[in-house]
């Protein structure tokens, strides 16, 4: 009886409606290509391996910024897709604005990506990000992240592509090249 009453009044209506990265197919996700991807350490779209190549005080800076990450407010909304999107575009905009940690922050974002999100709903929140990548809101702007100047949105959309995959690739096995 509560269970219908609670139906009745609209109390499940956010479980109803499926995000759209869900509508994403195993076949999508394993017609993805990486051949743009094998570059990790190039001057556009970088992936840092590890955080080992930083002295003390710059993984300090690193971890700050990821703290304030995990309070930033595009990260804290319950749809999955949307969250995993505005990681992506924080990737994005960190890289296109020459942030400090072009590398390292897309691998501590993956960490934590990883570490909030199933990884099965994770792939095809990547995916969805790769195939679909007009959809849904992306950041131009994190002025409480230290970037205040605004970055094209098509330059943040066409990047994210690029990271989704990377860490779609990294999820699935298929990158870092070395992993084939």
């Amino acid at each position: 009886m509560l269970a219908a009453t609670l139906l009745a009044c609209g109390a499940f209506a956010a479980d109803a409606q499926p995000e759209p990265y869900q509508s994403v197919k195993d076949s999508e996700i394993n017609a993805i290509t990486y051949e743009e991807c094998e570059l990790d350490n190039g001057f556009e779209i970088p992936f840092a391996a590890s955080v080992e190549n930083l002295a003390e005080d710059q993984k300090k800076r690193l971890d700050e910024f990821m703290e304030k990450a995990e309070k930033w407010e595009p990260g804290q909304t319950d749809k999955i897709g949307q969250k995993v999107r505005a990681y992506i575009a924080l990737c994005s905009l960190v890289d296109a604005g020459h942030g400090e940690f072009e590398a390292e922050a897309p691998l501590k974002i993956f960490e934590k990506l990883k570490t909030d999100v199933p990884k099965d709903k994770l792939m095809k929140a990547c995916a969805w990000v790769v195939l679909h990548p007009k959809d849904g809101d992306v950041i131009k702007t994190a002025p409480d992240l230290g970037f205040d100047q605004e970055i094209d949105e098509e330059e943040i959309r066409g990047r994210s592509v690029i990271y989704a995959k990377k860490m779609l690739g990294r999820l699935l096995g298929k990158l870092p090249a070395e992993n084939k």
